[in-house]
């Protein structure tokens, strides 16, 4: 995704042991952990642009209603064989004299950094996603001012026989993981999957990135098949607290609707209902292991609908 778009503690107590006759304390460091939580009321999110900060325009969009502000963009490499949290990065002098700024206004507005971004390398599956979270605490805790969270914004390539057109198991694994230790840490997570990538029109999934449609431009061989879907169900429950449904993937499901005739209004209230209701995917790639018929729902606090100023006619 690209450019800038507008979407509608607990401490661990001290350990005591009893080793037979011995009596030995292990004390385990008490830990701070924040619990992020996103704004009440109705959320407006935007995307910034890639490596981008503006700081009057986003200053303006958070003055206008705007109240989780997604940071664009990292990647998680490996460095020297260590796990780094690598570029395209946004000033993040700029991101820290912007956040003041809204702070000393006083509104309410969250804070997130996303990973990927189409052309962007998938996680690095060297380490896994247990691994991939400390590392982007670690490195998180040492900014000015700390992301409230990440989104995760993982996409395919132009080069449509790219490895990065195909989810590895071991990736998919590394989401879930890293996601749920991210949650219990107390940190936000959201996903900003393309409308193809969390498809309520379909049953099907797999982990590639290429596929294409026999009965809308078949010759587009950019859309996913539920892959987002996948972590959703695999994590824990309440893992995800945003889903952002990229409707401007281009031939998208929403532009194919608009284009039969549907209104505007009639396509989103009846696809929003369709996340509320819930449908069931089939999940039968041998490598993961979630497998089997799985009922999918969305409730409305946590489904965003992604619209774009390139969005197509």
């Amino acid at each position: 995704s690209s450019g800038f778009k507008w979407i509608q503690a607990s401490n661990e107590m001290p350990v005591l042991s009893l080793l037979g006759t011995l009596l030995a304390c292990s004390i385990l460091a008490a830990s701070n952990v924040v619990h992020h939580s996103l704004p009440e009321g109705p959320i407006i999110a935007a995307w910034q642009n890639w490596g981008r900060c503006n700081e009057s325009q986003t200053l303006l969009a958070v003055e206008r209603g705007v109240n989780v502000i997604f940071w664009f963009a990292s990647s998680l490499l490996k460095v020297d064989g260590k796990p780094q949290v690598a570029g395209p990065l946004p000033d993040l002098d700029c991101v820290a004299r912007v956040r003041k700024s809204i702070e000393a206004k006083d509104l309410d507005t969250r804070h997130l950094i996303t990973i990927g971004g189409w052309n962007g390398p998938h996680p690095d599956t060297s380490f896994t996603g247990e691994e991939w979270f400390h590392a982007w605490h670690t490195w998180n805790q040492g900014l000015a001012l700390p992301f409230d969270g990440f989104d995760w914004d993982l996409e395919g390539n132009d080069w449509t026989q790219s490895r990065y057109n195909v989810f590895s198991s071991a990736c998919m694994q590394l989401v879930v993981d890293m996601s749920s230790f991210a949650k219990k840490a107390g940190y936000l997570v959201t996903m900003a999957p393309a409308q193809t990538y969390f498809d309520v029109t379909t049953s099907k999934f797999n982990r590639f990135l290429n596929n294409s449609n026999e009965d809308y431009h078949p010759d587009f061989f950019y859309r996913g098949r539920n892959c987002y879907a996948y972590w959703w169900a695999a994590a824990p429950e309440g893992t995800f607290d945003l889903v952002t449904i990229q409707l401007y993937e281009s031939y998208a499901p929403a532009m194919q609707a608009l284009h039969s005739g549907i209104s505007e209004e009639e396509y989103l209230q009846s696809y929003a209902a369709q996340f509320l209701n819930g449908w069931t995917i089939h999940f039968d790639d041998p490598s993961l292991p979630l497998q089997g018929d799985v009922k999918i729902q969305v409730p409305h606090s946590k489904l965003l609908l992604g619209v774009s100023w390139g969005s197509p006619p």
